[in-house]
């Protein structure tokens, strides 16, 4: 089996128009404002600023999967939503201790590994789509690993394109949409990567794919859309049925663990 995973990293540039066809019937886990653009299984985010500003358009929607923390305390009963705790600092692959970690592209790939676990299929994979962390700079024959975690944030600013708003443009969609996190780089220039996604790095019954060869992510191999394509099964899934698995699993985890 595998599961695309669709972040707002401004690489899925690359894979446009295709891309929306190709995710017809696949397994796709959609973060936050991506759901806009592409077909998917499934809705994750862990802001509920997100959720609020984005109501009207999603609550409908048969399969939503949520930072549990973000709702405490709000009265919002959905029957289409799966709420999940967030443990900030520690991974467990069962997820046991809750979901590894407050940002939704984390949350999402902790979530597609559990979830690849409960079947039987010898071939896993899980294909990272526009999971940049950072976004692409004006000099763009230099990759952006050249970059230090180290350097000044306003230095940093000044390598990178640019919107009319002067915000660095980080999503593929900043032409059409902007929300609170556009433009903003700090948060991931001043992180390490490698660092946030360590705890994957002993995975090896699973490939786990980046398709984005400038992302700032070290930990997976990285590969190009020409690549992605061919390497993705022409199978179509009954969506239905992959989502009541999805709830099945998910919805067994919280009772079991207390959620």
């Amino acid at each position: 089996m595998q599961i695309v995973i669709i972040g707002g990293g401004r690489s899925i540039n690359d894979g446009l128009p295709r891309l929306k066809k190709e995710l017809k019937g696949k397994f796709v886990i959609a973060t936050n404002y991506a759901y806009k653009y592409f077909p998917f299984t499934v809705l994750c985010f862990c802001d509920y600023k997100f959720y609020k500003e984005e109501k009207d358009n999603i609550e409908s929607f048969p399969l939503l999967i949520a930072n549990k923390t973000q709702f405490s305390g709000r009265r919002i009963k959905n029957p289409n939503m799966i709420y999940l705790p967030v443990n900030p600092s520690v991974y467990t692959r069962d997820l046991s201790k809750g979901v590894y970690k407050g940002l939704t592209g984390i949350f999402s790939l902790s979530i597609a590994i559990y979830l690849l676990d409960q079947i039987k299929d010898k071939k896993k994979e899980i294909f990272l789509l526009g999971m940049d962390f950072g976004c692409i700079k004006k000099d763009e024959d230099k990759t952006i690993n050249e970059i230090p975690v180290t350097e000044d944030i306003n230095k940093v600013n000044k390598k990178y394109l640019i919107n009319k708003k002067y915000r660095a443009i980080t999503h593929f969609y900043d032409k059409e949409l902007t929300h609170r996190g556009s433009g903003k780089i700090d948060y991931y220039y001043s992180h390490s990567a490698y660092n946030m996604y360590k705890c994957y790095n002993d995975i090896r019954d699973i490939k786990i794919w980046n398709v984005s060869p400038k992302s700032r992510i070290p930990n997976f191999e990285k590969i190009d859309y020409p690549t992605f394509f061919n390497l993705l099964e022409p199978i179509k899934y009954n969506q239905n049925k992959l989502r009541k698995f999805i709830r099945e699993k998910l919805e067994y985890l919280s009772f079991k663990t207390g959620f």
